[in-house]
């Protein structure tokens, strides 16, 4: 039986040419390069796509490092995608990269040419000329000193620096920058910039500016703290919230700006200092703890910190989007009693497990995603299931934990956090999860076991406003 060429390619999965450098195999005759037998080096690769016509889109697994010779090894306006950043570790060599696309590597190397990463580990760079997104960041990564194109995008991305430590953006005293850096978590530190414009968008983090840094302009907005050492950047910080900020913003005000009539601020206007002083500051908290007034209200560290409660709220609706159903309902992950709901993965579309929950209302804040249970892959290490919550703020899918469930024979309890983002109030605050099996590849033989699986809800419970509270307790002179 013959098939013919266009048949064929439909076995190379999303028109790529599949390389896995660990378990692939050499050779260049159909059905090498395929999602079923991967090819096990790049130069075979390239063979195979001129003999097939396919365009430059390759999986890979396992670790390439391509040389930059002979000079068809340019990598310009290649599709590269890891079937996950841990398991494809790729490197460059000064390889062409103009308009190339990584998606899901570990990547480093010296780069040549302005290109496109999302979803990756960026494990250091030289060179380095690329918009990224949603990406995390390690090493020392250098920007040319006389780049092509000077303007760089780096959107909702994060340091993958434990501790005290960060990623570093070195300028190399390039000039004319106009980098942006947008919703950024953790910190970083920005070394040799001298010229152009920057703008750090911190979603929460930290921010070293060396003393390398003696040009441009620097804009930081968000909330988090900086390290101004700079010796001539113009760093700009009106529109940054930390921690001090908000202190001098309350406590050093000029009261004499707050003084209207019936108002608070008029009140202490109204004060004598030094009476503040020796009648707030030093009171004794224990001598102002009658039930109903201000001072009962704020007495002890213990009654402020009970504002606030944690409930566990249990599932409104749920399905397998994709499996087979072994046994149980979703009913049976309502308690923690060896009853399971038991989802086999099928062969082509692997699993996939929706839970709706709804918050109570909106002063019911986000809190965490739990599963009691286990995934059975076989004791292959490399598949698993990942934690994906529906993001309302961008209106998409959004992966929160890649090794959610490893490869299991026995059960454990399983957590991770949502945030605001992820809870549609205007929606009965409704908020979604799904239980995605990683791999390209699936085994009927493999299976989801849930026990028990609930979300977490913070709830403010308080019976006053604090602007109420002080107005009705404060005594005027």
């Amino acid at each position: 039986m013959t098939y013919s060429r266009e048949v064929e390619n439909q076995s190379f999965l999303d028109a790529r040419i599949f390389i896995d450098t660990i378990n692939g195999l050499s050779g260049t005759i159909y059905p090498r390069g395929s999602l079923a037998n991967p090819v096990s080096n790049y130069s075979d690769a390239l063979i195979i796509r001129e003999q097939r016509g396919l365009s430059q889109r390759y999986l890979l697994s396992g670790a390439l490092s391509i040389s930059n010779s002979p000079i068809e090894q340019s990598l310009q306006g290649n599709d590269w995608k890891g079937v996950n950043s841990i398991l494809a570790d790729f490197t460059l060599n000064g390889n062409n990269t103009l308009n190339t696309v990584f998606t899901n590597l570990t990547i480093s190397g010296t780069y040549n040419g302005h290109c496109h990463i999302q979803e990756c580990v960026v494990n250091g760079g030289t060179d380095f000329e690329a918009d990224v997104g949603n990406s995390g960041l390690k090493g020392t990564i250098t920007l040319p000193s006389a780049p092509t194109n000077t303007s760089y995008v780096i959107h909702d991305c994060y340091s993958l620096v434990a501790g005290t430590g960060s990623p570093i953006l070195d300028c190399n005293s390039a000039t004319n920058l106009d980098v942006s850096i947008r919703n950024y978590s953790g910190a970083i530190e920005i070394r040799n910039f001298v010229s152009g414009n920057m703008s750090i968008d911190l979603d929460s983090g930290s921010i070293v500016v060396a003393a390398s840094c003696t040009g441009g302009t620097l804009v930081i907005t968000g909330t988090g703290a900086i390290t101004d050492n700079s010796n001539g950047t113009t760093v700009v910080t009106s529109s940054l919230l930390s921690g001090s900020d908000i202190a001098a913003s309350v406590w050093d005000e000029d009261l004499s700006l707050h003084n209207t009539l019936g108002t608070t601020g008029e009140r202490l206007n109204d004060l004598d200092t030094t009476y503040i002083q020796s009648a707030v500051w030093d009171a004794n908290t224990s001598s102002h703890d009658t039930s109903g007034t201000f001072g009962g209200d704020i007495a002890t560290k213990a009654d402020v910190q009970s504002v606030a409660s944690t409930e566990e709220v249990n599932y409104t609706s749920g399905s397998i989007i994709f499996g087979t159903l072994g046994s149980g309902t979703i009913a049976s992950t309502l308690l923690r009693d060896n009853n399971y709901w038991v989802i086999d993965e099928h062969a082509t579309n692997g699993i996939t497990v929706e839970y709706v929950f709804n918050l109570t209302d909106s002063e019911h804040r986000a809190g965490a995603f739990l599963a009691f249970g286990r995934y059975d892959g076989g004791g292959n290490p490399s598949h698993y299931v990942e934690l994906w919550a529906y993001n309302y703020e961008a209106t998409a899918w959004e992966l929160l934990h890649e090794i959610f469930m490893d490869n299991a024979t026995t059960d454990d309890e399983y957590s991770h956090a949502y945030s605001e983002r992820h809870i549609d109030r205007d929606n009965n605050n409704e908020v979604k999860f799904r239980l995605i099996h990683n791999a390209t590849t699936y085994n009927a033989g493999h299976s989801l076991y849930l026990d028990n699986v609930y979300i977490t809800t913070t709830v403010r419970e308080h019976h006053l406003e604090f602007s109420d509270i002080i107005a009705a307790n404060l005594i005027t002179k």
